[in-house]
């Protein structure tokens, strides 16, 4: 059974949580929801959901890839050690990484990025730009193991090369 890790936190961005997850079930890919603590989780639209794992509990060969939506949550968790532990690990792993808007910023705090190309939100470009990566503006972006977007409406493509890539289609 292919698995998956998305990681949310207050304030995530609830089409690009949920887009995914979605079609992710479609296809058999179980989900688990990352976070600091298993406790109500709010969106930005307000849609609430429960974790169901702690970055303490994460065991990384468990899973295919991780998953990582944009709103804003990244910014509280980029501060989290344990989260950007975790993100390194799939990366030295090669496992995939699918990261979408402003998901970019944990992938700068957690210093992945150098010689890397990929997307994002136009508004935190410079900074990953400045944290190595090569941008591109297109909808999504792959680069060995990480699969990059720019915003909600490169979702279809985002997610279609993300469930390719996990099912090895």
């Amino acid at each position: 059974m292919k698995k998956v890790l998305l990681l949310a936190d207050e304030g995530y961005h609830e089409l690009e949580l949920f887009y995914p997850w979605y079609r992710f079930i479609e296809e058999g890919i179980e989900c688990d929801i990352a976070s600091n603590q298993i406790k109500p989780i709010t969106g930005k639209r307000g849609k609430v959901i429960i974790p169901s794992i702690t970055y303490d509990n994460v065991n990384i060969d468990d899973y295919q890839a991780l998953i990582i939506p944009g709103g804003h949550s990244p910014e509280i968790i980029r501060q989290d050690e344990k989260a950007l532990k975790i993100v390194r690990e799939f990366f030295h792993c090669n496992k995939i990484v699918g990261c979408i808007c402003h998901g970019g910023q944990i992938l700068v705090s957690a210093g992945v990025l150098k010689g890397k190309k990929g997307t994002c939100y136009r508004s935190i470009k410079d900074d990953l730009i400045a944290a190595g990566m090569e941008y591109i503006d297109e909808p999504v972006v792959v680069d060995d193991n990480l699969i990059t977007s720019r915003q909600p409406s490169d979702l279809p493509y985002f997610t279609k090369e993300l469930v390719r890539r996990i099912l090895n289609k």
